[in-house]
C-alpha cells in the first residue's frame, strides 16, 4: 500500500492529508502504476471542474465501488485464497487480519479480474 502512496503523490504534485491518501490507496488496491497516472489526471480534472485544488474526495468519486463475486464462483476463488492463509501461517510470516474477495471495475470501465486484499503485518 506504501508504493501505492508514494506513485499516488508522485503524480498528484501537492500534498494530500495522509488519512485522505490511505483511503484512496486501498480504493485502488490492484490499480497499475499506468491506472493510478489515470485516476489523478481523472480526479485533477473533477477538481478543475470545480474551480479548486484536487483533494481526496476527488479520488473516491469516480472509484467504482467493489462488486460481490457471484456465488458460483466464490467458492473455488474463496479456497484458493485460503491456501494462501495456510502456507502464510504454516510459514509464520506474517499476521492475517482479513482476506476479502471481490471484482472490481476499474473507473474508466475497465475490468479487473476478481482480486484478493489482505492485510498481513
Amino acid at each position: 500500500m506504501e508504493a501505492q502512496e508514494q506513485i499516488l503523490s508522485a503524480h498528484i504534485g501537492r500534498a494530500l492529508p495522509s488519512d485522505e491518501l490511505r483511503n484512496i490507496g486501498l480504493a485502488t488496491s490492484g490499480y497499475t502504476g499506468a491506472g493510478l497516472r489515470q485516476l489523478v489526471r481523472d480526479a485533477r480534472r473533477v477538481a478543475r471542474k470545480k474551480r479548486r485544488p484536487v483533494c481526496g474526495d476527488d479520488f473516491l468519486s469516480i472509484v467504482p465501488p467493489l462488486e460481490a463475486l457471484a456465488e458460483a464462483e466464490s467458492c473455488p476463488i474463496c479456497v484458493h485464497e485460503a491456501g494462501h492463509a495456510v502456507v502464510r501461517l504454516a510459514l509464520a510470516t506474517g499476521r492475517i487480519e482479513a482476506i476479502v474477495v471481490v471484482r472490481q471495475a476499474g473507473h474508466r470501465r475497465r475490468t479487473f479480474p476478481a482480486r484478493r486484499m489482505a492485510q498481513v503485518q
